[in-house]
């Protein structure tokens, strides 16, 4: 199983990934121009059934909802707050934006594969003066307005995004990434991921919480489903078979390895032959198509005239002020 990309950078050089089963090399460029190699062990990452903030919480999903058959393209304009440790991490700005980048057009790619018509569109990037301490604490921060985490919220208010994400480093930290509901409305349109969990898909993972999908069945987030077919699909390895798991599946429980695909469960489309799903229980395919609207409707599109004046590159907030980026 195999997935490759190469992007072109507009700095110069090259930013690659090449997925082969568990292990992903990446190819990235520093700030400083250096070009990296890298190689990790997804196996080795922890993604645990409870990455949902509030659990307690029931949103139900928007009445009248689309059908399969009823999709238009909707957009969901994300904040992608950061914090120092996570830009340090990556080696510098530039090349920390190369990697949320490529983690959009990662879920870009998990959607198209699924005929689900959503684009992700970067607003702003929010440098917040914060230290972080564990993607729990800092969700609970970012949910509550504390420690700094003003900054991202007024980004949001100032571009009209529908979701803010934080990036945070936390290398000791055993969870991927937190999303603050199941399902959610404007107040809780937010969720915190691990920069070096990127590769496992947690960007697309933790987004599709906001838009109902939930865990596969095993290890779903609540006891009692909102939708009922809102789940993950995993296929257990049998001999001569590998298994796989798709976006929104916890693979830590499987009884040998089942890593994670860039594909939404779906009992209408296939992988190595195989439905990803059952349309009674594993279609969050459809979650997908039927409550995107929801969350891409929090805000309002931007102001023409706010519009005609941006360039095209996303501006970076900072305490101190908002800045134009660079070209990357």
């Amino acid at each position: 199983m195999r997935e490759v990309r190469i992007v072109p950078l507009k700095r110069g050089g090259i930013f690659a990934t090449i997925r082969v089963d568990d292990f992903v090399y990446q190819v990235a460029r520093l700030s400083s121009g250096t070009q990296v190699l890298s190689k990790q062990d997804l196996s080795k990452l922890h993604q645990p059934p409870n990455d949902i903030l509030f659990p307690e919480l029931r949103i139900e999903p928007k009445a009248g909802a689309r059908q399969r058959n009823e999709k238009s393209p909707d957009k969901i304009r994300l904040v992608i707050g950061f914090t120092a440790a996570a830009e340090s991490g990556a080696g510098g700005y530039a090349a920390l934006v190369d990697e949320v980048s490529d983690a959009i057009a990662n879920a870009h790619t998990s959607y198209g594969s699924s005929d689900i018509d959503l684009e992700l569109e970067i607003a702003a990037f929010a440098r917040p003066a914060y230290t972080e301490s564990s993607v729990h604490q800092a969700l609970s921060d970012l949910y509550y307005v504390q420690g700094g985490m003003w900054l991202p919220h007024q980004a949001r208010e100032s571009e009209y995004a529908d979701v803010i994400a934080l990036v945070v480093e936390a290398p000791g930290d055993p969870v991927c990434g937190l999303a603050a509901s199941l399902g959610s409305v404007k107040e809780t349109a937010m969720f915190v991921v691990r920069r070096g969990c990127f590769a496992s898909h947690v960007f697309a993972h933790e987004l599709g919480h906001l838009i109902w999908a939930d865990h596969n069945p095993e290890d779903a987030s609540i006891p009692e489903p909102i939708i009922p077919f809102a789940h993950g699909y995993r296929r257990e390895a049998e001999p001569g078979v590998a298994g796989w798991s798709t976006v929104m599946s916890v693979t830590q429980s499987c009884q040998s390895s089942c890593p994670r695909q860039n594909k939404w469960s779906s009992p209408v489309h296939e992988h190595n032959g195989e439905p990803r799903g059952t349309a009674q229980t594993h279609d969050n395919a459809r979650v997908l198509i039927q409550q995107k609207s929801v969350v891409a409707g929090f805000y309002p599109d931007p102001p023409a005239t706010q519009m005609e004046h941006t360039s095209g590159t996303p501006k970076l907030y900072t305490p101190h002020g908002r800045l134009e980026t660079a070209h990357w």
